[in-house]
């Protein structure tokens, strides 16, 4: 299998996982997680006594958030399956920056 064969499987994974990845974000993930209350020392209760509207505001950002991580890796994979067809210089490096700036540094 060539490099640029690679890229483009490379590139339509990483386009599959972002797609995933804002699915969760927009549509199962709840406002605040288990580790997020023990973050901040507080139970659910103490939460919602004191920040009433944090949980609907999470909601919100993390439903942008979501819907934004979906839409970018539905346009990656729509570009790894039409755009890389020809081979063009510097390519590689640009696949490889963008996988590190979005999965790899969320990952970090």
């Amino acid at each position: 299998m060539n490099s640029q064969r690679i890229a483009t499987l490379a590139l339509a994974l990483g386009g599959v996982i972002l797609m995933g990845m804002g699915f969760y974000f927009a549509i199962l993930r709840p406002p605040l997680l288990p580790e997020d209350l023990r973050y901040m020392d507080a139970t659910i209760g103490q939460v919602r006594t004191t920040l009433p509207g944090l949980e609907p505001w999470l909601a919100r950002v993390f439903g942008v958030l979501g819907g934004f991580m979906f839409t970018t890796g539905l346009l990656t994979v729509y570009l790894a399956a039409t755009a890389l067809k020809t081979k063009r210089r510097g390519e590689l490096a640009v696949i490889a920056t963008s996988g590190f700036a979005s999965i790899g540094w969320m990952a970090i």
